[in-house]
Formats: C-alpha cells, sequence, structure tokens
C-alpha cells in the first residue's frame, strides 16, 4: 500500500499533508520515530572516552589531478562557473610532490573517497584541514568557493580531530571525545541533522544522543557512524537500501511520481544475517570493528573477522556470488573458516577489498569499467609475500602502501594518482611499482576519485633528504618564528625525555650492580647458616655453621632461628670459638679466605694459608696455659 511521507508538516503546520499521512498510513513514520526514542540512551550510561589518533606522522605528498571541478566529468556543471569562482584549476600531478601550503606542518592522518573530489587532512596537533570541490560547501569553510590548497576549518579549530570521511559533496569529522561534526550536501538528510536542506556549510553537531562514535565512514549519498559498543547508525539515501534497515525507502507522491523517504537521524542496523541456501539465519552478538563505504554498498567488519556487506549489488561488490542486491547485512561465507578472517577492508566505488589473517590481499566486484567482474573474493596472486600496510581505493584505481614500495594500477583515464612519474605510463592493468616512491616509507595513504595521499615518514635525515627531491606544489608557505621555537621545543623536550628514559635505566642497572662485599658476604652466610639450621632439624648430630669473618665495625650478629634456640645458641658459641682454640675432635675448622671450611678425620683436603688476624690469635691461644 503506497505511504506519504509528511514533509515539514511539524515545522510549517501543514494540515494537508498531515491528512494525507493518516489517510495513507503513517506506519513508516511512526516506526522511524520508534527507532529514534529507542536510540536514545540516558547521560548516566553514557561512557566518556578520549580517542586516540594515528600514532605516526609525517609529511604529505601528494599526486593526481587538481582540477577540481572537471574531475571525473565530460563537462562543468551549470553552477560550477560565476563571477566569485571562475571555472579554473592547476594541471595533473603525475608523479608525487609535495605541497606548499604544508610547510613545515607534519601530518598525522588523510582522508578521502572513491566517490569524492575533495579531501580532508588532520596535523600533528589535531587541526583539520580541507580542500578540493566545493559546490556543496563540503569544505566546511561557510562558502561554496573552491579551495586548491588545504585551508583550516575554523569551526573546528577549537576541537581535536582524530578521524573524517568524505562523501560526494558531504563530509564527517569526529573528535577525540566521540562527537561527530557534519558538513556539505543534506538534500538527502546524510548529515544526520534531523532535517532535509541545501547545504550546510559549517560544522554542525550530529543530531544523536547515545554512545561515543568511534568511527565514520561515508557512502556517495549516507554515512554510517560506529559506537563504541560495536553498534553500527546509518543515515541518508536509503536506496538500494544501503542503509541496511531492509528497505528501499520507496514511496508514491503521485501516481506516477517515485520518490524516496530518506533517514535523517541516526538509526541503529539491528541485524545481522548468513544465508544458507534458502534459509537465512540471524547471527547474534554481532560487535562490528570496522567499516568502509563504497559509492552505494557498504562493508564491515566485526570482532571475530567476520565481513558482513550489503546494498547495490551490481559487478558482484558484495561478494555473495551474485549481482543480487542485499538489504540485510549478510556474511561473506569465505571470510567464516578458522584463520581465514578479514583483519583490514577498505571498498572502492563498484569493487571491495579485503587483508586477512594469512596476510593474502582479497578483491572482489569491477575495478575496470569493461569486461569481467569477480562475484566472490578472490585473491590476488601478484601481491604474495608483500607485507601490505594500507590500501586506498578510487573509482576504479587502487594504490597499496607495501614493505618499502607503493605498488598501483588503474584503467584509463587517470589524473596521475597511480604515482607513476612523469616518464611512465599513466595507468596499468596490472600490479606495478610505483618508482619515484622506491625507498619511502609510507604510513597511511588514501584515493579520492582522482588523487593520492600519502604520508611519508620523515625520522631520519636520510629519510627527509629523499622526501626533499620530490618537487613542490603551490606556493610555498614561510614558516614564522613562533613555529620555529615550538619546533624547537618539541624537539627539546622529545630529547629530554628520552635521555631521562635512559637515567632511569642506568639508575637501576647501577642499583643492581652496587652491591658491597660485605652485603654479599653477610648474605651468603645468612643464607648457609639458614641451610645448616634445616639439616640440624633433620640430623641429631651437632653440626657447625659456616661463618664469614667481617671487620668489627660491619660486622653483623649471627642470624637467628626460631626453631631450636638453646641448641642453636651452643652451636654459635662453638662457632665463636673455634678460631681460637684448636678442636681435638674428629671435625675440624678451616678458615678458607675468612671463611670457616669443615673437613672430616681432622684432616683437611685442600689447605691454603689462613690471614696474618687468624694465625696471631692461634699462637696467643697456645701459649696459654
Amino acid at each position: 500500500m503506497p505511504r506519504v511521507k509528511k514533509r515539514e508538516s511539524e515545522d510549517q503546520g501543514d494540515t494537508s499533508s498531515a491528512k494525507r499521512k493518516s489517510k495513507n498510513g503513517s506506519r513508516g513514520r511512526k516506526s522511524a520515530s520508534y527507532v529514534e526514542a529507542v536510540d536514545e540512551i540516558p547521560d548516566a550510561f553514557i561512557e566518556q572516552i578520549k580517542l586516540k589518533s594515528n600514532p605516526f606522522s609525517g609529511e604529505l605528498l601528494f599526486a593526481g589531478g587538481t582540477h577540481w571541478d572537471m574531475t571525473g566529468r565530460s563537462r562543468p556543471p551549470k553552477n560550477a562557473s560565476s563571477a566569485a569562482k571562475p571555472l579554473q584549476g592547476g594541471r595533473n600531478l603525475i608523479g608525487p610532490h609535495r605541497l606548499g601550503a604544508l610547510n613545515g606542518i607534519r601530518v598525522r592522518a588523510v582522508f578521502s573517497g572513491p566517490t569524492s573530489c575533495h579531501s580532508v587532512i588532520v596535523s600533528d596537533e589535531g587541526k583539520a584541514y580541507s580542500w578540493g570541490r566545493n559546490i556543496c560547501e563540503q569544505l566546511g569553510h561557510g562558502d561554496s568557493v573552491r579551495r586548491d590548497e588545504p585551508t583550516l576549518i575554523e569551526g573546528l579549530k577549537q576541537y581535536t580531530i582524530v578521524n573524517a570521511a568524505t562523501g560526494r559533496n558531504h563530509t564527517l569529522c569526529l573528535t577525540e571525545t566521540g562527537t561527530v561534526f557534519a558538513f556539505g550536501d543534506n538534500k538527502f538528510g546524510q548529515l544526520g541533522l534531523g532535517h532535509q536542506t541545501a547545504s550546510m556549510g559549517t560544522p554542525c553537531k550530529l543530531l544523536y544522543k547515545g554512545q561515543p562514535i568511534v568511527k565514520v565512514a561515508c557512502g556517495g549519498d549516507f554515512s554510517m557512524i560506529l559506537d563504541c559498543r560495536g553498534n553500527l547508525h546509518s543515515f541518508g539515501h536509503p536506496e538500494y537500501s544501503q542503509l541496511g534497515h531492509n528497505s528501499t525507502g520507496q514511496y508514491f507522491v503521485t501516481s506516477s511520481k517515485l520518490t524516496f523517504d530518506c533517514v535523517t537521524t541516526p538509526r541503529r542496523i539491528p541485524l545481522f544475517i548468513e544465508r544458507s541456501g534458502r534459509d537465512t539465519i540471524p547471527i547474534p552478538n554481532v560487535v562490528i570493528k570496522d567499516v568502509a563505504c563504497g559509492a552505494n554498498h557498504t562493508v564491515a567488519m566485526d570482532m571475530q573477522g567476520r565481513i558482513f556487506t550489503w546494498g547495490f549489488g551490481g559487478y558482484g561488490r558484495l561478494g555473495h556470488n551474485g549481482p543480487k542486491d542485499e538489504p540485510i547485512p549478510c556474511s561473506v561465507k569465505i571470510f567464516d573458516i578458522v584463520n581465514k578472517g578479514a583483519v583490514k577492508i577498505w571498498a572502492g566505488a563498484t569493487f571491495s577489498m579485503a587483508l586477512n589473517e594469512c596476510k593474502s590481499l582479497l578483491l572482489w566486484g569491477q575495478t575496470k569499467r569493461t569486461g569481467e567482474a569477480a562475484m566472490y573474493p578472490k585473491p590476488l596472486q601478484d601481491l604474495a609475500g608483500w607485507n601490505i600496510r594500507d590500501v586506498g581505493c578510487s573509482t576504479t584505481s587502487i594504490v597499496i602502501a607495501a614493505d618499502e614500495s607503493i605498488i598501483a594500477w588503474g584503467p584509463s583515464p587517470t589524473y596521475g594518482e597511480l604515482c607513476y612519474g612523469e616518464n611512465a605510463p599513466k595507468s596499468s592493468t596490472f600490479p606495478k611499482e610505483a618508482k619515484p616512491l622506491e625507498g619511502t616509507h609510507v604510513h597511511i595513504l588514501t584515493c579520492g576519485m582522482g588523487h593520492t595521499l600519502l604520508i611519508a615518514r620523515d625520522d631520519t635525515e636520510e629519510e627527509r633528504e629523499r622526501i626533499k627531491k620530490f618537487p613542490w606544489f603551490g606556493p610555498v608557505r614561510e614558516i614564522t618564528e613562533e613555529e620555529l621555537l615550538e619546533k624547537k621545543r618539541k624537539a627539546e623536550r622529545k630529547a629530554e625525555e628520552a635521555n631521562n628514559v635512559q637515567v632511569v635505566h642506568s639508575s637501576e642497572e647501577e642499583m643492581v650492580e652496587d652491591v658491597t662485599p660485605s652485603t654479599a658476604a653477610a648474605a651468603a652466610a645468612a643464607a648457609a647458616a639458614a641451610r645448616a639450621a634445616a639439616a640440624a632439624e633433620e640430623d641429631e648430630s651437632p653440626t657447625l655453621v659456616p661463618f664469614t669473618v667481617q671487620e668489627p665495625a660491619k660486622a653483623e650478629p649471627p642470624k637467628e632461628t626460631p626453631a631450636e634456640p638453646e641448641e642453636e645458641a651452643e652451636e654459635s658459641e662453638q662457632v665463636s670459638e673455634a678460631p681460637k682454640v684448636k678442636s681435638d675432635t674428629t671435625q675440624a675448622v678451616t678458615p678458607v679466605n675468612g671463611t670457616a671450611k669443615v673437613e672430616e678425620n681432622g684432616s683437611p683436603k685442600e689447605e691454603e694459608p689462613a690471614s696474618e688476624a687468624t694465625s696471631q690469635q692461634t699462637a696467643e691461644a697456645e701459649a696459654t696455659p
């Protein structure tokens, strides 16, 4: 039965819309409000967290197209050129370049998407910068003027950004406290603000009341957020069931006009399933760990390494061995095998990728504009043996950071995102190493529609010299004296922390090695006394306890044992008199290096000269009548 959506009737008092809604059915709207009420959590039960950003930082390298208004287009759109924003742009950067606007600024994270012609980066201080296409104000600067170089987002300057995501014309940014800010196109409610508007030019807080968010992802016209409890929430355009709510959201406005009931606030995805033949089996207690979005599909990974996909199934991008759409998150069977679970996931516009526990990279979907598609995950044999750290997925291009190299491939046309360099082919249909970046260690990379962002490690002098060989793009920013002083303070602070760690380790070693001979002798004597006392308890025959001759100032009384105090006292008297009086018994005490040695039958096995003090005491004892 067709149902009619209530459009802004709550705010504008449109009674006709309300009548049509009540007449044609309001079940969809009621269910939506019910879910929103369920998603709300009291403040007392909301956790307080502080997210950590990527621990690595380095120099940003850029490759690809800089003519933002024409990337991926054969002709410019109607509103792309005006007197305020003329249609012009830079050239395609075939090889890696340094951005002059970021001179002296270390970058910690980079974000873009397969449908995005704009990018977001996060500096070492947690500040967000954006640049690129800005037709729908997706850069967050309060206007629709294109930015050709990274520009600080003033609306987020007071926050520490740890994660971000970009869609076709919208952007999400995540702070360290788990709060999400959105800006850009909101025609389909993909900003999650509770309404549908043309666009929002400044960062707006997401209309969400629940557990803190730890990850954000954006598709073409929809968004995904992941909270700290492993629950996944979606909002935006419901076409192809890409939101995972078992609905495409379609309804008839009139008898001939079809539209979509967009989700304007985050709604939790409650059900995950697996299919076995014709049977559909729900999977309980699914805790999502990571999520990635393509143009019209979503890939999610749980804590057990299982992968779930849903949305548009064309070209086999869901990995379910067919092109059928999937309205509910459904598991990909190949990752349910023991020791074959996923470790990382990525999504391109029409394909998906995953790295499993065996360090094999698998791909399903279509990366070419023509030809066959992989309907289920297949390993990339050309990358066997490489230590893969990160993967960037563009519309049809793929860039991979492995070991100390960059491997990339993609069909024509490309814009330089493969980083092959000026004197190399611009495209390739098979994996090929990017020679300009050979020997450069890349921490993290990401790909947009026609560009690639890479963070190169610059910890050593050799690495910095290698990075300096890459040319600049754009005006080079001058480093101020304050920045130089701050950089110097950080270097001194880092060196001081390293010295403190070394001092602590050295002091601990000195404490372990700083043991005087007298202390060692006393400890040895105490241990020997304890062993002798234990032997005396087992054997009734008297036993002489070895002792240590020490200087009078450092002498310590013999250690007493609580068991049989009288017998121990007699033994201690015998031991103390032993060096002065010869014994006629069958046992004799021979001092060796200051320690009395017990021998049998009165004849020592090894004789060594006694000390002068001991010889003098023995002579005096013999002279006594």
